[in-house]
């Protein structure tokens, strides 16, 4: 900007169109990342780094084939996933005066890394990035637990395994053990902060009758 005057805009519709420039102005100079950059189109995502489950926020800055921001139009995020998989995510236009801005969302169910290939009809060339998505450390289902590992475990915290037919004596198990052993907790006098504030009390006390006895 060359120009101080921009301020004259809020004659005749106040901040209409000036806080609507400027706050183009702020989204284009403060974005985090661009992820994909083509000639009319910017792609980025949040959070950088997702993983597996995680909601992933696409967002897309599109301008009209005049350069200004595409008010209503058709973008399309087509995320492939490792496995070959492909999602089609279809970005809505974001509320208030983010005019050129479409947001939407996916959640990525592998991990690995997702291209994500981003179109609209109104600007032509698709642009595309990639999406490194971390995965989890889950238990894999289908095997059999290793009841070696459970017994060794039970023995060793003074616990019982038992198979889940025999759940119902295990409640019985239970309900037979006998009331645990009170514990005794010990206060040390000396070292408790309640001395020596009573210690200071008591010395308080005690110059304060000085005091108005006299003495010095």
């Amino acid at each position: 900007m060359g120009t101080d005057s921009a301020w004259r805009w809020r004659q005749g519709v106040e901040d209409k169109y000036h806080y609507r420039f400027w706050s183009q102005v702020a989204r284009w100079m403060a974005y985090r990342r661009q992820m994909a950059q083509g000639e009319s189109m910017r792609l980025f995502y949040s959070p950088d780094r997702p993983h597996v489950d995680d909601a992933v926020m696409l967002n897309a800055n599109v301008n009209d084939p005049l350069g200004a921001p595409l008010d209503r139009g058709s973008v399309v995020v087509q995320a492939i996933s490792p496995s070959g998989k492909t999602q089609t995510i279809r970005l809505q236009p974001g509320e208030g005066d983010a005019i050129g801005l479409f947001t939407g969302s996916f959640t990525p169910k592998e991990s690995g890394n997702y291209r994500l290939v981003a179109s609209s009809s109104e600007t032509g060339a698709p642009i595309q990035t990639d999406l490194s998505v971390h995965g989890l450390n889950r238990e894999q289902q289908g095997r059999l637990a290793r009841f070696e590992v459970l017994d060794e475990i039970a023995k060793i915290t003074d616990g019982k395994l038992v198979s889940v037919s025999e759940v119902r004596s295990l409640l019985d198990y239970l309900a037979a053990l006998p009331e645990p052993e009170p514990t005794v907790h010990r206060t040390r006098i000396w070292a408790h902060p309640l001395w020596a504030g009573l210690l200071i009390l008591l010395l308080g006390l005690f110059w304060i009758a000085r005091k108005m006895t006299g003495a010095i």
